[in-house]
This record gives structure tokens, C-alpha cells and sequence, in this order.
């Protein structure tokens, strides 16, 4: 692997060694928040054409649940907004928000009444 600096540094300027390391870090962690979106985004499309009363649903709700997880993870690992943020874009089936396990704002106001 070679190490460049970001082609973004004005000329002039000597980069840092970690610049450019900090660069490669930020394109893998952008490469792999669109492969997760992708593998989440054709489950949850999946989901969405299957019959209510199919007996493979739950499996892929799960599957699917368990890629909405994956997502959130890495959009919070990249500084974007997770729960909230994806519930609200991609309309997601409130059995696959149940079972993904992800805390959205209104659930921790909830919590937080309950802690006092």
C-alpha cells in the first residue's frame, strides 16, 4: 500500500503523514457505509413486496433488522445521524424498527422519564 497525501491540501503545504492515512481511513469507512446501504436497501425493498402472511417473513424482517442495525452503526461511525434520521427516509415497517434494536429519540425521552 502507498501512502499520498489528500489531493484537497492547498500546494505548499506539507502534509502530515497522518493526513494522508486519515484520508484512506475516511474513503474505507464511505466505501463501506454504501455497501451497507445497498444490502439493507434491496432486504427492506424485498420485504416490502412480500405478503403480510408469508411464512418467510419473519426470517427476513430479522435479516432485514439486523441490516438496519448495520447501517446505523456505520453512518454514526461516519458522524451522520442514525435512528431518526433512517426511520424517517426510508419508511421502514415499525416490525423491523421493533426487532433492530435501535433507539430513537422518542424512546430515550421515554427513558428518561421513567429514570426519574
Amino acid at each position: 500500500m502507498t501512502v499520498r497525501p489528500p489531493k484537497i491540501l492547498a500546494p505548499g503545504l506539507q502534509p502530515s503523514p497522518f493526513a494522508a492515512l486519515e484520508q484512506e481511513l475516511f474513503e474505507e469507512r464511505a466505501g463501506a457505509l454504501i455497501r451497507v446501504a445497498r444490502q439493507f436497501e434491496a432486504k427492506l425493498e424485498k420485504l416490502k413486496r412480500m405478503e403480510p402472511d408469508h411464512p418467510d417473513r419473519a426470517g427476513l424482517v430479522a435479516e432485514t433488522a439486523r441490516a438496519l442495525w448495520m447501517l446505523a452503526v456505520q453512518r454514526e461511525v461516519m458522524g451522520l445521524p442514525g435512528g431518526d434520521a433512517l426511520i424517517k427516509a426510508y419508511e421502514i415497517p415499525a416490525d423491523v424498527r421493533l426487532a433492530s434494536g435501535i433507539v430513537t429519540q422518542k424512546v430515550m425521552r421515554g427513558l428518561h422519564r421513567l429514570r426519574r
